[in-house]
């Protein structure tokens, strides 16, 4: 701008219109010296580089009373800084600015954007709008942000003072939703009046769905109110409404009402479930009770609670009671009582790196995931395993202490183990005898021991009895304590014989272990005779101190062989052979020798006849073992890796692909046993092979007993090798096949990012990946194959003979199983996944647990059918539902659980 243009401006120049021009251009002159003192430059024309040069405004203070030291509520208090990428107008007299192309203003902490934008110094207010391109398109819309606030519109009129406005066409985000608004009038408190709004979740410009209201309160940070209201989908008006709408709009925790969903099922009548009350206590920790509730007398109650503290601990805890009453059924009891606590409490590693504590307690009463649980992997599972732990490093010593508190449950047999607690204080091991400045390597410096000290105190009963006082009486407790010391010694000779310096390929390994057994009880047993049998034996448990001390010695040899078969004509370049024999002798005193005073004899009829028993039979760690133990242990390992040559012109390096990780034989031959020497001999083998670029874990065992069986079903010292011509007969074996596969996924091993969701939820799904899908993965495939096999033999009670009274024959009874477990799921579209989980006996030739799953996204709705299409779980239910969690209960849901199907 220039004086011409103002002169231009004017139609007729007279003396008073003069001086006002002199004036203007007397500001004007002192504006521009303003810039050239920051170093900005001016452009012809009045045309701005703002990419270049900001403008900062700086127009003359509100005039002040002398006496007055206060600033008008109304009058600005920061700089106004504006740019525009294509032009700026200024008008001084109006104390106007018009800002062309990506226009920009930002006053304190709120910052506009819009293809038009003029600003009104003496007002204080912005009008913002965008413009169409040539292709009709309405380009530049306004967009204002407030501190982490931000809101579009159409067209708007705002006051960057006092943060009133009226604005047309308005779409903000509020939390996990947007509002859109045709006409809006926003006060001082970010509280938005909006007529004819629209609420929704959906991410689009034009959501696949609304709440439609007439009258809309949006009060930023608290809550969102409406008037009537109706569901809009499609931009088309629904049956459904209510009379008023009230949703969350608070960042972090809030307490409120959870609303239950409702249903009818057959057996239990019409319910309300999963309803009850949120408390947001703060940022660490929250509580939600909740209830469920059937018109055939059944309820429940629930307590969930979820903390966390920052780089500290993280931890759940659930409790639930559930009295289950079905009609119309005979398979099940009328009323049942169940119960269900979990917990599970992780420590940051980083908080204390020398003391650790975690938890995971899963206790429930055995019927409960039977009537309570829609998850297949807790019907499926009879095992409820808890550990509450604590471990402790202490720094600079070779000492860890380590305190468990552990339940087991099987829910079939009803029984619970419980240790409380079960304490171990360990040693690293030390080699005393090596100083650290000692040079060289002889061989009492490689003399090392370690050791343990653990405390036990178990409890085995029935759920029923579990909280009886006379329970409190059967615990078991004792102490174990265990040094092994151990040496491992190579030798280095040379010599002029080939046959001694090969000893130098050989290790010997030494070792000691002793054990001691502390305990408060021993047991006795008695002869009691009685008048109508030949007696009985009576067993006591008599409190008494003992303590009960063995040893064993042994000494492992071991070597390695080393075979390399090589092939020139071939992709495969060469096959390694490791051969690793070792041969140990094991010494182990009988410790049922009348001197140990370990074992004790008791009468057992009234004949007379004796038999032994151990003072520590019934001792949680067991007591010595009776018998001389002069073993040889005979173990042979093999192991076959290949080498392949490179794939392509470009390839350089070999291939390494392992065909047998491991293939062990074991046995071992006892010299001081006066019958049946040899043990059995045990196989077991391991490999991983590459097919088709997936792993196939395959892993099989067997046994073989090198003994004849009797016609009663027990060995007889004759060997196999003697009669049958083989090395042992068949008694157990098992094999296990399996794989999974998977399309090629480029996010493999990265955990996985978004821009949606808070960090506590992203970290979850970190963690816990199978409980989420992954339409990235377009499809997966696990099978798992299971064999066992058993043979053992019994007496044939039909071959008695009238001589001997003894059976002449034995009968072979034979087990044989295998099963098949196979899950996947597939892609079919791009927004369609379907997945299943089943299996097979191939004894009795029929399917197992099956379980069929269909998901379908639908960008902001999604929709989960699960169908178990026969068996005692037969069951089916279908939902169609929003995907955020604020507008959770907007859903359509349709059962049928699997008590339903029982008459």
């Amino acid at each position: 701008m220039s004086l011409i243009y103002l002169i231009a401006n004017k139609n007729i120049i007279n003396p008073r219109d003069l001086g006002r021009v002199v004036r203007h251009f007397f500001i004007f002159s002192l504006f521009i010296t303003a810039f050239q003192a920051v170093g900005n430059g001016m452009y012809p024309k009045a045309c701005l580089k703002p990419d270049l040069h900001p403008i900062v405004a700086k127009f003359p203070p509100i005039p002040l009373s002398p006496k007055d030291t206060t600033l008008d509520e109304n009058a600005i208090k920061a700089k106004v800084h504006y740019i525009a990428k294509d032009s700026i107008r200024l008008d001084l007299e109006d104390q106007k600015v018009y800002l062309y192309g990506d226009a920009v203003v930002e006053y304190e902490k709120t910052t506009m954007k819009a293809a038009y934008l003029e600003v009104n110094f003496k007002t204080h207010m912005v009008w913002a709008k965008g413009v169409m391109d040539s292709t009709r398109m309405l380009k530049g819309k306004p967009v204002v942000t407030e501190g982490d606030k931000s809101f579009t519109a159409v067209e708007m009129r705002y006051n960057y003072v006092s943060k009133k406005g009226k604005i047309y066409e308005i779409t903000t985000q509020e939390g996990d939703g947007k509002i859109l608004g045709e006409a809006v009038k926003k006060d001082s408190s970010s509280t938005y009046l909006i007529e004819d709004g629209r609420y929704s979740t959906c991410s689009l410009d034009e959501p696949h769905f609304a709440i439609h209201a007439k009258k809309l309160k949006v009060i930023a940070n608290d809550k969102i109110v409406t008037g009537p209201a109706q569901l809009q989908v499609m931009g088309i008006n629904t049956p459904l409404a209510v009379p008023f709408g009230l949703f969350p709009n608070k960042k972090g925790r809030a307490s409120g009402i959870i609303i239950p969903t409702y249903g009818e099922s057959a057996n239990q009548g019409f319910f309300l479930q999963n309803g009850g009350y949120y408390f947001g206590i703060n940022d660490n920790v929250d509580l939600a009770l909740k209830g469920d509730i059937y018109s055939h007398g059944s309820y429940g109650l629930k307590l969930s609670s979820t903390y966390k503290v920052r780089y500290e601990y993280s931890g759940n805890i659930n409790i639930a009671y559930a009295r289950n009453i079905f009609e119309n059924t005979t398979a099940y009891n009328t009323q049942m009582d169940n119960y269900l606590i979990t917990w599970t409490h992780v420590q940051d590693s980083k908080s204390n790196p020398s003391s650790n504590f975690s938890a995971n307690v899963n206790a429930a009463t055995s019927k409960y995931n039977n009537y309570n649980s829609n998850i297949p992997t807790d019907y499926l599972s009879n095992t409820l395993q808890s550990n509450i732990s604590w471990r402790k490093s202490f720094q600079g010593t070779p000492f860890n202490l380590s305190a468990n508190i552990r339940h087991s449950q099987n829910t079939i047999s009803k029984e619970v183990d419980l240790s409380l607690p079960d304490m171990v204080l360990t040693m690293n091991r030390i080699t005393p005898f090596k100083g650290a400045e000692d040079v060289g390597d002889k061989w009492y410096q490689k003399i090392g021991f370690s050791g343990s000290l653990e405390g036990k105190n178990d409890l085995k009963t029935g759920d029923s009895t579990l909280f009886k006082a006379k329970t409190l009486t059967k615990f078991q407790n004792g102490l174990h304590g265990t040094i092994p010391i151990s040496l491992s010694l190579r030798p280095h000779m040379k010599t002029k014989s080939r046959i001694i310096n090969s000893l130098n390929f050989f290790s010997l390994t030494p070792n000691l272990t002793l054990n001691d057994n502390l305990y408060s009880s021993v047991t006795r047993e008695r002869y009691y005779p009685t008048t109508t049998d030949s007696g009985r034996v009576v067993v006591d448990t008599v409190p008494h101190f003992r303590n009960a001390f063995d040893y064993t010695a042994s000494a492992a040899l071991s070597t390695k062989f080393y075979a390399l078969y090589t092939y020139k004509h071939s992709m495969l370049k060469a096959i390694h052979h490791v051969i690793t024999p070792t041969v140990s002798f094991v010494y182990k005193p009988d410790y049922g020798e009348t001197r140990y005073g370990y074992y004790k004899n008791v009468q057992t009829t009234a004949d007379g006849a004796y038999q032994s028993y151990s003072l520590f039979q019934n001792g949680i760690f067991g007591g010595p073992t009776k018998g001389l133990q002069e073993a040889m242990v005979f173990g042979l390992g093999n192991n076959l890796e290949a080498k392949l040559r490179p794939k392509g012109d470009t390839a350089t390096q070999d291939r390494k692909m392992s065909i047998l990780d491991n293939f062990n034989i074991n046995t071992a031959y006892n010299y001081a046993a006066p019958h049946f020497r040899w043990s059995p001999i045990t196989l077991s083998a391991q490999t991983g092979l590459p097919v088709f670029k997936q792993k196939i874990n395959v892993s099989a065992n067997s046994s073989f007993d090198p003994y004849l069986m009797g016609p009663d079903g027990t060995d007889i010292e004759r060997y196999e090798i003697n009669h049958n011509n083989r090395i042992g007969r068949l008694t157990n074996a098992g094999l296990s096949i399996g794989t999974s596969m998977h399309s090629k996924d480029k996010n493999a091993g990265k955990p996985k990012q978004s821009t949606k969701g808070s960090p506590e939820e992203l970290e979850h799904i970190n963690k816990h990946p199978e409980d989420y899908l992954d339409f990235n993965l377009r499809w997966s495939f696990s099978v798992n194959y299971v064999l066992s096999y058993s043979r053992v033999g019994t007496a044939d009670l039909t071959s008695i003979s009238p001589i001997t009274d003894l059976p002449t024959r034995a009968l072979i009874n034979s087990s044989l199983n295998q099963t098949m477990r196979f899950n996947g799921d597939v892609n079919l579209t791009a927004k369609w996944k379907v997945g299943f989980t089943s299996g097979y006996d191939l004894v009795t030739n029929k399917l197992s647990y099956t379980n069929v799953t269909v998901h379908r996204d639908l960008h902001c709705w999604e929709m989960y059918f699960n169908w178990v299409p026969f068996g005692p779980r037969q069951s089916y239910s279908i939902d169609l539902k929003v995907k955020s969690a604020v507008l959770q209960d907007l859903k359509l849901s349709r059962k049928r659980e699997w008590y339903d199907y029982t008459n």
